[in-house]
């Protein structure tokens, strides 16, 4: 009898299993570094929003027989800069009921283009919960070539992200271009969710963006011990969530979703050290 055998961990020997794992922990935690700007800037619902974007972009693409990933990527980089430009408070109209605009006109086009759809209801399922199981040789190249490079962007420079993200005016007054950083940031978000999305389904990239960043928050209040944590609930809840999923055969993505809710739900007891 094996070691993996005995510790019930006979599944990652499997190899569709193997790739689940490393392309969500590729994603939860790139989305897990963006997510801790995407929770202390409080754009938890334009991420969100975005998140319901590409699932309509992604339904549009089996719709129309286009590239899902390339008609995902350039809806998305546009509704990210469009929503990121509505967030700011300069006009007359209200950022909130813009980005809720938003999120409705994606969620109910979602819904009709994939009703259209002859596969409709299997297209509803795997954009909305995601089908970690299906992951392929391209989507986790995809992750990889996304992920490494936003997490090393973000570490390397991560001053200036937190800088330009948290008093722009002083950056300006510095030198540091606002706009370039903020832009960069937008776009590895997009890019990330896109990829996580077509991997995992909306749910669940939501719930990676915003989870280990608020657990990373609760558990601590100096700032490197909060970016380790917000690096390492993603993976840990992911490798968590497909041992229940195998070994209960229950859906994958909701699986690990709800590990993740569990790290929040236990989060709220600790106190911040």
């Amino acid at each position: 009898m094996s070691f993996l055998h005995t510790l019930g961990l006979d599944w990652l020997k499997i190899d569709f299993m193997q790739k689940a794992l490393l392309g969500s922990v590729l994603v939860s935690i790139a989305s897990g570094l963006l997510g801790l700007f995407v929770v202390l800037k409080r754009i938890i619902f334009i991420s969100m929003s975005l998140a319901e974007v590409s699932s309509a972009a992604v339904a549009l693409a089996f719709l129309l027989g286009t590239n899902p990933s390339v008609t995902g990527v350039v809806i998305t980089l546009l509704a990210t800069f469009f929503l990121a430009l509505a967030s700011r408070r300069t006009s007359r109209f209200p950022p909130e009921a813009v980005i809720a605009i938003a999120y409705l006109l994606a969620s109910s086009s979602a819904i009709l283009m994939i009703a259209k759809n002859p596969a409709g209801e299997v297209d509803l399922m795997n954009v909305l919960f995601g089908n970690i199981l299906t992951v392929n040789d391209q989507q986790l190249w995809q992750s990889f070539f996304v992920s490494i490079p936003a997490v090393a962007a973000i570490l390397f420079f991560f001053r200036f992200f937190l800088f330009t993200s948290f008093d722009p005016e002083m950056a300006s007054t510095s030198g540091v271009s606002t706009p370039f950083w903020q832009g960069l940031f937008y776009l590895m978000l997009g890019a990330v969710i896109v990829v996580g999305i077509r991997m995992s389904g909306a749910l669940l990239t939501f719930a990676y963006l915003v989870i280990p960043a608020y657990c990373g928050l609760r558990f601590s209040r100096n700032l490197k011990k909060t970016v380790a944590w917000s690096l390492l609930i993603g993976p840990i809840a992911t490798f968590l969530g497909l041992w229940v999923s195998f070994a209960k055969d229950l859906p994958t993505g909701p699986s690990v979703t709800a590990v993740l809710v569990i790290f929040a739900l236990i989060s709220l007891y600790f106190r911040k050290g």
